[in-house]
């Protein structure tokens, strides 16, 4: 792209998005939104500036298009179920765990929406606030006047919640008054930047939460990774499935019934094979039995522990769909690295 266009659509991009345009030594965070046709896309941009200019992302949030129900999402019926089942708590802890952009908001505003917000006070400290929530009290954060998610959450537990969602827990004092407001009668969702959900574990260890507290918490942990879902219109069956197992040193199903696909590309997913996306979950609740490896840092046995009761990683729920013809092993193996 030459130079003064790439300027000037930065420029028109900072004006839209309510930046300093004047400002480019620092990086900065902007929102918009525009319609396409009776749909209202939002976009949330953030520049950096690096040695050779600006750097500008865009991120694009389709509301019309997200269906923000429980059963709209790509969880298996186990992992659902537990979901639902802490979210007719009157008091625990939701903690979705990934990197950006993989869809941790859309998991929580889906489980709130089997919340009764007739019968319970349901309150959100969001930054920024992606969906519009009826009868929900929505809260913006904004850290250049101190309304921080640590100063917002001690406020809001003066307001009587039912129930809780942090936008995300990012320092020490949120992460300790969102644990002890689960162990005082409120019902806690948020989310954690962790590699998977028992990775949480550790990652909350290090931010000062006491491991007895965790366990008596016992916090529901969900992992998640955002990966492409396969054209239905030109996909095409693997010839040999067990030779691609094979090929990854992965365990051949007990079934041999069953069948793999690799994308091939038309018209309709502009040849890449690849239409949608598709979410990778695992689940694991925290129980008292943790304690002793949460306290030794055990992270196999914490795996162990976790599955005992059902508990099935980001790659193995991959490969499962992988099998359902949804995507394909080489797209799990990119977003899923072990």
């Amino acid at each position: 792209m030459p130079n003064v266009l790439k300027l000037a659509l930065i420029a028109v991009f900072k004006i839209k998005s309510g930046m300093d345009i004047t400002e480019k030594r620092i990086p900065q965070d902007g929102r918009t939104n525009f319609q396409v046709g009776q749909r209202k896309i939002d976009v949330r941009v953030s520049s950096l500036p690096t040695k050779y200019g600006e750097n500008m992302v865009m991120r694009l949030l389709d509301k019309g298009a997200m269906t923000l129900k429980l059963n709209a999402l790509d969880l298996s019926r186990r992992d659902q179920g537990m979901i639902e089942k802490t979210m007719g708590s009157s008091f625990g802890m939701l903690i979705v765990t990934g990197p950006t952009g993989a869809g941790k908001t859309t998991t929580l505003y889906s489980a709130l929406d089997g919340v009764n917000a007739l019968e319970r006070s349901v309150f959100t400290l969001e930054d920024p606030i992606e969906y519009d929530l009826p009868i929900i009290r929505q809260t913006q954060i904004h850290d250049d006047i101190g309304l921080t998610f640590a100063a917002g959450l001690r406020t809001l537990l003066r307001q009587d919640p039912d129930v809780i969602m942090l936008g995300e827990m990012r320092d020490t004092e949120t992460a300790q008054m969102a644990v002890r407001a689960a162990l005082t009668g409120h019902l806690v969702l948020t989310t954690l930047h962790a590699n998977t959900a028992i990775a949480a574990i550790p990652r909350l260890i290090d931010m000062e939460v006491e491991p007895y507290l965790l366990t008596a918490a016992q916090p529901l942990l969900v992992g998640q990774r955002l990966g492409r879902r396969l054209c239905k219109a030109c996909r095409e069956t693997v010839a040999d499935p067990r030779a691609v197992f094979e090929a990854h040193h992965l365990p051949i199903p007990a079934s041999d019934d069953f069948d793999l696909y690799t994308p091939q590309g038309c018209e309709r997913c502009d040849g890449t094979g690849y239409r949608g996306r598709i979410a990778f979950y695992e689940v694991a609740r925290v129980t008292q039995s943790f304690n002793e490896a949460i306290v030794s840092n055990d992270m196999q046995a914490l795996e162990d522990l976790a599955r005992a009761e059902g508990y099935r990683s980001m790659r193995e729920d991959g490969l499962r769909k992988a099998r359902a013809g949804l995507t394909s092993v080489e797209e799990v193996f990119r977003v899923v690295a072990s």
